[in-house]
């Protein structure tokens, strides 16, 4: 019996920080089988099988060889840390930052809200379709944290100078000392981009007060920074929805750092982008009650869909980050923001779409917390 306490004690650490299978076996070689599809809200914590179709994925082995397991089950856990993105580029020195006097900047063309730079800045560049080109979405912000375990990435999004706009299941237990964003970011990996990067600490944190864990309900929280940055070509705001907006059946996108694809090791160096279809209410419920979430789920009023399409979706590490849809003309290049990438199921299966917040429910509170007083009704 000690020896199952100790190994569960592992796995529980795996469960939360990682989403390999640990032992893939037959049925009858295994002692506890980890569930095939497991839901978890957040995309940090998307479980499910990588096991051939004959065999399972198993937690603990029906053997006595308790230290191999032990050191497996270690092993999985370091490699799969890489929410821990191992990148060249250092921390600024947040102690050190000159504090701008106001949110003003020089350049009338960067306060433009949702402004997109659809051929990138800079020289030209190579990449795949499912890459951004350098600068191509100046509101994309990249949050980390340190732990024991490394430093954790998850996205964001740039909804005035000083505050960012995340999820709330990223910061749950975080305080606002640990946290830096970093905007103008492109390449995770290189140095020698044209247009630098720069990091903010972060002042508060408001996150929803209704924010349900079960079920990812109200999944949305604002970072105040210690300073705010200086608007520019490749660091930009992203203007929000009106509320009641609605938006099935467009094309919309999201853009992040998060993997490619379910089981992939590491996260993304370079910002990825995806195209999304988004879905109504109805046809996101049928379609999320055929996973094993089951025909009694009901999808929370403040959450959208996006996706269902094959190998086309978001995915872990791109929890907090913004999907944002076309505004104006055709070749306008604005957009605004209609959901914060929340929860999914793997990621990229066909007719299997992914949650989102929904930005426009929220855009009362949101403005409501960026007011620096309250009023009162007399």
């Amino acid at each position: 019996m000690e020896r199952l306490w100790v190994i569960a004690a592992i796995l529980v650490g795996c469960v939360f920080l990682g989403d390999a299978c640990n032992f893939c076996v037959p049925k009858e070689d295994c002692l506890v089988e980890k569930p095939r599809f497991e839901f978890h809200w957040g995309l940090q914590s998307r479980i499910a099988s990588e096991c051939a179709v004959y065999n399972v994925c198993c937690d603990v082995l029906r053997d006595d060889n308790t230290e191999a397991q032990v050191q497996n089950v270690a092993n999985n856990c370091e490699t799969d840390i890489s929410q821990t993105l191992h990148t060249t580029k250092p921390f600024v020195n947040i102690s050190f930052w000159p504090i701008p006097e106001s949110d003003d900047t020089s350049d009338p063309q960067a306060q433009v809200a949702g402004k997109s730079n659809p051929r990138g800045l800079g020289p030209s560049v190579y990449v795949t379709n499912d890459q951004s080109v350098p600068g191509q979405y100046p509101w994309v912000v990249a949050i980390f944290y340190q732990d024991i375990f490394g430093t954790h990435v998850f996205g964001g999004s740039l909804i005035r100078p000083g505050v960012v706009l995340t999820s709330f299941h990223h910061i749950r237990y975080r305080d606002a000392s640990e946290i830096v964003v970093r905007a103008g970011e492109w390449d995770m990996d290189s140095s020698t981009e044209q247009f630098k990067f720069e990091e903010r600490g972060v002042d508060r944190i408001v996150r929803h007060e209704r924010f349900d864990f079960e079920t990812g309900a109200n999944n949305l929280a604002l970072l105040f920074l210690n300073a705010p940055f200086e608007l520019q070509d490749h660091i930009r705001i992203i203007a929000l929805p009106e509320p009641q907006s609605n938006y099935d059946g467009l094309r919309c996108t999201a853009a992040g750092w998060g993997k490619k694809k379910f089981g992939d090791r590491g996260l993304s160096n370079i910002m990825k982008k995806v195209d999304l279809r988004m879905l109504n209410r109805n046809q996101c419920e049928q379609l999320l009650r055929r996973t094993n979430l089951g025909n009694s789920f009901n999808l929370p009023d403040s959450l959208i869909c996006a996706g269902g399409e094959l190998n086309k979706d978001t995915c872990t590490g791109d929890g907090g980050s913004a999907l944002f849809c076309p505004i104006g003309a055709e070749d306008s290049g604005l957009y605004e923001q209609v959901g914060i990438v929340n929860w999914g199921m793997e990621c990229g299966h066909q007719n299997v779409p992914a949650t989102y917040t929904n930005v426009a429910m929220f855009r009362q509170w949101i403005e409501d917390q960026l007011v620096p007083f309250t009023y009162r009704n007399f």
